[in-house]
């Protein structure tokens, strides 16, 4: 086959379209790559929050009087949040769990609104902070450094309070004020 001869003054242009799609390429797979990763970041935080609810729901049908039943209850919460309520967060590792404090149950009482100040009321607060593998390449060595800390994670936090579903009670039990009971997990 044989291609028409060129008029004078007409420009060669064949093969631009690779340069062009050259150009274009990183950019479009870095907005790709960075789609898949915000992707399982959600995905994740979302799979975080409906733990800690879990939780927390788990945690306040246990009723509690006193400081001692309040610590072994918190230790009883902590271990479903780690063990049973967080597995269902896609790629968690219990390793990857925040220690030192930032991820605890906590246990606070305060007057009844409905019957001040005869009757008393348990407020639970689970939190927890996790870190989050970042899985793709590219985008990871862009998201790193956000939460404060380069060590290819992503740090997702959580937190849900919910009062105890305790029987009335009539004396403070002792965890109102700076008295809180906080059990680390």
């Amino acid at each position: 086959m044989r291609l028409p001869p060129r008029r004078r003054g007409q420009r060669h242009t064949q093969g631009q379209a690779l340069v062009e799609f050259a150009l274009v390429l990183p950019i479009a797979l870095l907005i790709l790559l960075g789609i898949i990763q915000f992707g399982f970041l959600f995905s994740s935080q979302i799979g975080v929050i409906n733990a800690v609810r879990e939780t927390a729901r788990f945690g306040s049908t246990s009723p509690l009087s006193d400081v001692a039943t309040a610590s072994t209850n918190g230790a009883n919460v902590c271990t479903y949040l780690e063990n049973t309520a967080m597995t269902r967060v896609p790629g968690y590792s219990i390793g990857n769990v925040v220690g030192s404090g930032a991820t605890y149950v906590k246990y606070e009482s305060y007057p009844d609104p409905h019957d001040p100040p005869d009757t008393y009321s348990i407020r639970m607060t689970v939190h927890i902070e996790y870190k989050h593998p970042l899985v793709v390449p590219i985008v990871s060595a862009i998201l790193d450094g956000l939460d404060g800390t380069n060590d290819s994670h992503f740090q997702l936090g959580a937190d849900e309070a919910m009062r105890v579903e305790n029987p009335v009670l009539t004396t403070d039990p002792g965890m109102s004020g700076g008295s809180a009971v906080k059990v680390n997990c």
